[in-house]
């Protein structure tokens, strides 16, 4: 994220394209902890901004995480992008 969030605006974490949660972030950084653990196999993680209407930006570049146990994974990153359809800036 290169500025900090405007009033409303959160970040939605999707793990291999499903939402799995909406957090807040501070300044240009973000960070996201799976509540429970995940079993072995590999996950993809996106990141994507939501506007205070509900308009969702374009998911950043996807990250993928290999287990070969039952963990928890740990996120944390900078730039998101903030495209909105048009019309929704």
């Amino acid at each position: 994220v290169s500025r900090p969030p405007q009033t409303g605006e959160q970040l939605q974490v999707l793990r291999d394209n499903a939402v799995v949660a909406t957090i807040g972030w501070t300044g240009t950084t973000w960070s996201y902890t799976e509540p429970a653990l995940l079993g072995a196999g590999t996950y993809s993680y996106t990141v994507r901004t939501r506007d205070a209407a509900g308009a969702t930006g374009a998911p950043g570049t996807a990250r993928s995480q290999q287990q070969t146990g039952a963990i928890r994974n740990a996120l944390s990153g900078g730039p998101v992008s903030r495209e909105y359809p048009p019309g929704r800036e």
